[in-house]
């Protein structure tokens, strides 16, 4: 995905699709490079959304926007409440 991402042949609208895969390796770098310009596009945050009330998001893909600093409050609080319920059950 990153070789194909950083040769444009990976568009959003794809990168988009990608964040339903049953691959969580394939959702966490959708992630990753739809959030790579800091600035992820309306459908991406609708669908990080979906993912957050539905499996959460990719514990990796995470861990990555938390490295990378993209931890917003608004956009990515439903993923920080999804991550600290995860590891409080754990």
């Amino acid at each position: 995905m990153w070789a194909l991402h950083v040769t444009g042949g990976m568009d959003e609208a794809t990168l988009v699709k990608s964040l339903t895969d049953r691959d969580e390796y394939v959702r966490a770098w959708a992630v990753q490079l739809l959030c790579e310009d800091m600035a992820p596009s309306a459908a991406a945050l609708d669908q990080f959304a979906v993912m957050a009330a539905s499996d959460g998001l990719p514990y990796g893909a995470f861990l990555g926007l938390l490295t990378a600093g993209l931890v917003l409050s608004v956009t990515l609080a439903p993923f920080a409440a999804a991550a600290a319920l995860k590891i409080s059950l754990s």
